[in-house]
């Protein structure tokens, strides 16, 4: 295999990106241009209204569970926003019977469906269409380098960096809007760079990412051998939502970064992570609203805690909404107690103003709202595609660890903007 030279990103860098901005014909906003199109209570979609959408790429034999915790996302954004529409984007992977169940059994409504592939091509043109965008949230594999998995494989099939035509939904995104990339690694290279493009909030994860379930203990627990403690799994969520929701219709499941640096198919990421989403606000202009919509933001995470709202979508109750963003940043471990101190650690900070604390398992990276200091290296074959296994991080020993603290501190600044 010939390789091409050492592909190296540092995410300090400033981001030039000229693309075509080429516009899609087709307006009708029930075309099947992506696999399954669904929403969340109806069966036709109206373009005009503000969209919130929800895009599941490849499973790879991990089931249902991707559009199980947009499902749980949706349903919690849904109650801030009652008037917005919400729509799910799903590739189709196991076959008609199978694939239509598995969102039909979460109570979603099928829009449309047909034999084509989810690719990013597809994908933009469907977005496309849809004027007023109010978040979007990716639930799939990712690569720091290759990009999210909308299929098995790249090129077309993978959403990154080298995608065409990623500008062109700038203009789409409504005040307010932010995105999320829920797969491992997504925020080493991509958020920062998707946040400059389409100049919103954009987060993602510094390691890589697992499923957590609502226990009958009211925490959400990684749901692997091991990872959780006796007692079974909820069979409804009476704490994340305003009304109690069963699970088995989509409440109990989220998806969080693990307390560890990476160590996967691309590489041994061992010089440095994160353990918590991390939002980049990557591009020109008022720090304050970039805070604030990070504090929007969390209303859709489902946590132990119901955010309520005010009629906008804006937290207003300020021990609900840091109860929340304890639970969204900490990481637990049922045979330690490392979600209380992380607690209590971040707590201490608002009052001491020692910002030096750090729960993650490994080195932990430094992150301001543009970058992290973090260099992503890998080999490259001829078609400019990173090679598995030849991945890796340089990151310089952080032995004053603040990035938590600081990412805490933000959210409840944006809470304490909002409500003034």
């Amino acid at each position: 295999m010939k390789f091409r030279n050492l592909y190296t990103w540092t995410m300090a860098l400033g981001v030039t990106l000229a693309l075509s901005c080429g516009q899609q014909d087709n307006n009708d906003p029930n075309a099947s241009t992506a696999s399954i199109i669904a929403e969340l209570d109806k069966s036709t979609l109206d373009k005009n209204l503000t969209t919130r959408f929800f895009v599941i790429g490849y499973a790879h034999g991990l089931g249902n569970q991707f559009f199980d915790a947009a499902v749980s996302k949706a349903r919690k954004l849904k109650e801030a926003y009652p008037n917005d529409q919400f729509v799910f984007l799903r590739n189709r992977e196991n076959g008609d019977t199978s694939d239509l169940n598995a969102v039909k059994s979460l109570g979603v409504k099928i829009v449309s469906f047909d034999a084509s592939k989810l690719q990013s091509s597809t994908l933009l043109n469907t977005l496309d269409t849809f004027p007023r965008i109010g978040s979007l949230d990716f639930f799939a594999h990712s690569g720091a380098h290759a990009g999210i998995g909308l299929e098995s494989g790249y090129g077309e099939n993978r959403l990154g960096m080298r995608t065409p035509e990623l500008v062109k939904l700038k203009d789409n995104f409504i005040k307010g809007a932010f995105v999320s990339i829920n797969g491992c690694n997504s925020a080493l290279t991509l958020a920062p760079f998707l946040s400059k493009i389409w100049g919103v909030p954009v987060s993602g994860s510094l390691t890589s990412t697992d499923f957590q379930q609502l226990h009958t203990d009211k925490f959400w627990y990684f749901n692997n051998p091991g990872q959780f403690p006796a007692g079974g799994w909820a069979k409804s969520n009476a704490a994340s939502y305003l009304a109690p929701k069963a699970c088995a219709q989509g409440s109990c499941y989220r998806m969080k970064p693990d307390n560890h640096p990476y160590n996967g198919s691309w590489g041994d990421f061992k010089a440095g992570g994160l353990s918590f989403y991390k939002t980049f606000c990557n591009y020109d202009g008022d720090q304050n609203e970039c805070l604030k919509t990070m504090a929007k933001s969390l209303v859709g995470y489902p946590t132990m805690t119901n955010i309520k709202t005010k009629s906008d979508g804006t937290p207003n109750n300020r021990t609900a909404f840091e109860n929340a963003l304890v639970d969204f940043l900490c990481p637990i471990n049922p045979k330690t107690n490392l979600w209380a101190e992380c607690r209590g650690k971040l707590r201490e900070s608002v009052i001491t103003g020692n910002q030096v604390y750090s729960p993650f398992n490994g080195n932990a990276l430094e992150c301001d709202l543009k970058s992290c200091n973090v260099k992503l290296v890998c080999k490259l074959d001829a078609n400019g595609t990173a090679i598995p296994g030849t991945c890796n991080l340089e990151a310089p020993k952080n032995n004053s660890p603040k990035a938590i603290v600081q990412e805490y501190q933000r959210y409840l600044l944006g809470f304490d903007l909002l409500n003034r």
